[in-house]
């Protein structure tokens, strides 16, 4: 009866390997396995909106199957073909080209008659506000922007202690910011702060509302297409006696909806934009990836929280403390080892 059960217990064990692990592909008669594995904690901390307004645009743009998008996206969409466009991280003072500047996370647009200089060229760092202190300006090969969708993406790393900060208009009219060609060498800019040094939920709230958390960067950039699948995983244990096995499935225990699905990353087939999944990641350049530099974007604000508890998913399965926590503090939670994004691409690896 024991040798029968072991048995058994194998069978089962081979069975829900076969369903539940990444496929591979036949390139050139040579198998790519998976070759990355993200815990949805460890979102890119590369990402930030210009302003929280750009967040209605994000879900309006993302989600759109019309290709007629609302007015008040058009107006606010960023005019990155003028030199009032400019990228700024802060810098120490030993950078030849360093500038001085003082930047607002809640900067109004531009008046007029220009900025008050009594009320934005205040010198002392106030937090979640402001900082002053000397900023370098990024070169266009050390950043992308959707300025349909107002949020940057730095092909950089920043210190998690500097502060980044934009000037620009928008299609209406609008100008935030005062940058280089409207200041003097030695005069203070007035930018438009879309990270603050040391970003938290609780000290930096309005800072930490710019963030986003519904983007990951795969450790592979220039993508192939052709040669790429990406699955969104849930680590499932199962205890037999004081042995236990672990599953990555497709699927929540409680239901038999794709979890790709529930997350809308896959919800076409091919390109056109008409509900009919395939079981295979909506691969669309600018939307659900950048494949220059391997990032994968959810086409939601809070795919693990919102996205999940949307597919009516209960408590039990909902990663709240993702986006209400700091990563460090998210990742030690129960939760953090639920879901994984896993897959193999031939691009280049970092």
């Amino acid at each position: 009866m024991k040798n029968i059960k072991s048995f058994l217990l194998l069978v089962l064990s081979l069975l829900n390997f076969l369903q539940c692990s990444e496929p591979v592909v036949n390139n050139s008669s040579l198998e790519v396995k998976d070759n990355f594995q993200i815990p949805v904690w460890n979102y890119s901390e590369n990402h930030y909106f210009i302003d929280t307004l750009y967040k209605n645009s994000f879900l309006a743009v993302m989600n759109d199957s019309t290709g007629v998008l609302p007015q008040f996206i058009l107006d606010n969409k960023i005019r990155t073909d003028l030199l009032s466009f400019q990228v700024w991280v802060q810098c120490d003072n030993t950078v030849p080209d360093k500038r001085i500047a003082t930047a607002w996370i809640l900067l109004r647009k531009k008046p007029s008659y220009g900025y008050d200089s009594a009320t934005y060229k205040r010198k002392e760092f106030i937090q979640d506000s402001c900082f002053f202190g000397f900023f370098r300006e990024l070169n266009p090969s050390e950043y992308y922007i959707n300025p349909l969708v107002g949020f940057i993406g730095l092909k950089i790393n920043v210190p998690e202690n500097y502060a980044v900060a934009v000037t620009y208009e928008t299609y209406d009219g609008k100008k935030y910011g005062e940058g280089k060609y409207e200041t003097n060498g030695n005069e203070t800019m007035i930018l438009k702060m879309i990270k603050c040094p040391n970003q938290s939920p609780d000290a930096t709230p309005r800072a930490w509302e710019l963030k986003m958390k519904n983007v990951y960067r795969l450790p592979i950039n220039y993508i192939n297409q052709f040669n790429f699948r990406l699955s969104v995983k849930y680590l499932y244990n199962e205890i037999h006696t004081d042995t236990i096995y672990q599953y990555y499935l497709d699927t929540i225990p409680t239901t038999s909806w794709p979890i790709k699905q529930m997350l809308s990353i896959d919800r076409y087939t091919g390109t056109a934009r008409r509900w009919n999944p395939d079981g295979i990641f909506d691969f669309i350049e600018g939307r659900t990836i950048i494949s220059e530099t391997g990032d994968i974007i959810f086409p939601t604000l809070k795919p693990f929280s919102e996205g999940l508890s949307k597919a009516g998913l209960d408590s039990n399965y909902i990663f709240n403390e993702l986006y209400e926590r700091r990563k460090s503090d998210a990742q030690i939670s129960h939760k953090a080892n639920y879901y994984f994004l896993k897959g193999y691409s031939q691009g280049n690896k970092y």
